[in-house]
């Protein structure tokens, strides 16, 4: 029987179970063994729930978290330019540097707890040199400084409560797997030696109609290999022969992707190239009918001296 692993998704451990509730009812031998199986579905399902929730909750701190952030840098900004402008630019200045004594970057790095003593004691130089910009924008630093400090341990706390619900999760999903395998050794022992009928009570992607594989499935989780047959009956050998052609297009047409000339063509038609002798035929006569016209112009070369030496003799 084909079990899966921890590692599988929850959702498809949840069908796999069930499947086989399904199969353990209908069949009034094994019917007892369905309620274990349902015990631990409905706890993982619960725990499933559970770690949703957690990381939903997480999530909204997580957004709460980065808006109270952002309005913080921005107020710690315009204190920056205003501390600058009151200063003549001067960043060498004490009263700057003893307000941003390591910059305003160092500040924005900040998180938590860590920010808001720094904000305190931007604010305790702003009082102490720069009275009017404390006056300002005192209160708003410190009341921006407390909702991020705040923020960052709610967001703290809900990261831990969603890994404590997903280790939770994690563990009831090995407890239905367990449980799936304790059902497969009762189930030998109701059926000794018919490992087929034993079989039916498992869900493999094989047992479900070719047009259902594509529907609903989950990323990432591959399918189990099964330990025996989905289907008890062995198929025919002319439907195993279909089986085999449609697991890759093509298969079975073996001059697929083979072209002539060994280039890569748009069609894959057969290239004949004209015969050797046709193209040697070509290539004699040509060069045959130089050589006649080289001898016919040597011929009429030789010809013409000689008749020029005979005039010449006559004289």
């Amino acid at each position: 029987m084909a079990i899966r692993d921890g590692t599988s998704s929850t959702t498809e451990l949840l069908r796999d179970s069930r499947y086989h509730r399904a199969a353990l009812t209908s069949d009034p031998k094994t019917v007892d063994l369905a309620a274990a199986v349902q015990k631990a579905a409905t706890a993982l399902k619960t725990r499933r729930d559970e770690h949703d929730e957690r990381e939903d909750v997480r999530a909204e701190f997580l957004a709460v978290l980065v808006r109270t952030d952002f309005e913080l840098d921005e107020k710690l900004r315009v204190v920056e330019l205003e501390t600058q402008a009151a200063v003549g630019k001067n960043r060498e200045d004490p009263r700057y540097v003893a307000t941003f004594h390591r910059g305003l970057s160092y500040v924005i790095a900040l998180r938590g707890e860590d920010v808001a003593l720094e904000v305190g004691a931007i604010n305790k130089a702003l009082m102490a040199h720069l009275p009017e910009i404390a006056k300002r924008h005192g209160k708003a630093l410190d009341a921006l400084a407390a909702s991020t400090e705040a923020a960052e341990t709610k967001w703290k706390q809900s990261a831990i409560d969603a890994g404590t619900a997903g280790v939770a999760e994690q563990l009831a999903r090995g407890e239905l797997v367990r449980q799936l395998q304790k059902n497969e050794g009762a189930l030998i022992s109701i059926y000794p030696g018919e490992k087929r009928r034993v079989c039916l009570a498992a869900r493999v992607a094989s047992s479900e109609p070719a047009n259902a594989l594509h529907l609903g499935a989950t990323r990432g989780t591959p399918s189990p290999v099964p330990s025996c047959p989905a289907n008890p009956s062995p198929p025919s050998r002319a439907a195993a022969a279909r089986q085999e052609l449609r697991e890759e297009p093509n298969a079975g047409n073996l001059h697929v992707g083979i072209c002539a000339g060994g280039i890569r063509q748009r069609v894959f038609l057969p290239r004949h190239p004209p015969p050797r002798c046709a193209i040697g035929t070509r290539v004699s006569a040509g060069r045959a009918a130089e050589r006649a016209a080289v001898v016919r112009a040597r011929a009429q070369a030789l010809s013409e001296r000689q008749r020029q030496r005979g005039a010449g003799t006559k004289e």
